[in-house]
């Protein structure tokens, strides 16, 4: 089944497997970005773990995290609480060493950064 909410990706449901197939010519880089966040965020933060990556088709499996999108969520009026864990989360995720992350990703400095960071990019859990 087709996810809504993959603006820069196909993204699928196969029983509770999440199928990301990364488009684009910078498919590559994201997906590898994609790749080591996941792993260096697991038991730290609540995110998917990786069931499989194909780097050869850009290509990521990952396990699906209970919750409701967030963008969803906004438009039938859940807008103050989805914020709110919008901002819990941004606080965690600055209290995190950057040494955790910075292995790996390109760029340069001790910044964690997600594009668009906001409901459109985040589930929330009931």
């Amino acid at each position: 089944m087709a996810l809504p909410h993959g603006h820069n990706n196909r993204t699928f449901l196969q029983d509770s497997i999440v199928i990301k197939e990364y488009e684009g010519t910078d498919a590559p880089a994201r997906l590898k970005r994609e790749t080591i966040a996941l792993r260096s965020l697991q038991g730290i933060l609540p995110v998917p773990h990786i069931v499989h990556c194909d780097a050869v088709r850009n290509v990521l499996r990952i396990t699906r995290l209970p919750g409701v999108n967030g963008e969803w969520l906004l438009g039938r009026g859940f807008a103050a609480q989805v914020l709110d864990i919008c901002g819990n989360l941004l606080r965690r995720l600055r209290s995190i060493s950057p040494q955790v992350m910075i292995q790996g990703l390109p760029g340069d400095g001790p910044v964690i950064v997600h594009g668009d960071f906001g409901p459109q990019s985040l589930g929330c859990a009931r």
